[in-house]
């Protein structure tokens, strides 16, 4: 009995201890996480406010993480799934966060430089309707403060951008039509 006394007494102290260290860990990551989140870089806090915009607010955050092998992630705050490291998102997704972030250093530089324009080609092509509309949405915002071009050969795009852009803000320049109004003129 005393035996199972003295068993019973180290597996009380190990408990204890077990809740206690659970504990510490469980604020330290509290802590941890309340530090980052103060401390982003104003990059990082664009490109979530961006993120967001390019989703359609299906995603809410954005923010940097360490993986356990000690290196700098990405983490995508979704409302249902919680967070998601990049490899858990989809290619349209992926390449909303990867836009909002090539948008948050360009609305930073143009914050403290000369500004410079946004030029991308074919950018929306993995996103839904839905998103490359929001996406659409957002490059017209940036397009009050900075030259946006954006190129692509795919006429939905075009459609799509005609009913997410004001026209005063959405200048078209369809090539191939000119190209065909210079061969019926020669």
């Amino acid at each position: 009995m005393q035996e199972a006394a003295t068993v019973e007494a180290e597996i009380e102290e190990a408990v204890e201890a077990y809740v206690d260290l659970t504990v510490q860990e469980t604020l330290l990551r509290a802590a941890i996480d309340v530090y980052r989140d103060r401390n982003q870089g104003p990059i990082l806090m664009r490109a979530k406010d961006l993120f967001a915009e390019l989703t359609d607010s299906a995603y809410t955050g954005l923010r940097a993480d360490i993986n356990e092998r000690g290196e700098t992630i990405l983490i995508a705050e979704d409302p249902l799934r919680g967070s998601l490291e990049i490899d858990a998102l989809s290619d349209g997704t992926v390449d909303s966060l990867y836009l909002a972030l090539r948008l948050a250093v360009v609305q930073e530089h143009n914050a403290r430089h000369e500004p410079i324009p946004f030029v991308a080609d074919d950018l929306l092509l993995n996103l839904d309707n839905k998103r490359a509309q929001a996406a659409l949405r957002t490059l017209a915002a940036i397009a009050a403060s900075s030259q946006v071009l954006l190129f692509t050969h795919h006429a939905h795009m075009a459609d799509l951008a005609r009913i997410a852009v004001p026209p005063p803000i959405l200048i078209e320049h369809n090539l191939s039509r000119r190209s065909t109004m210079q061969e019926t003129a020669e």
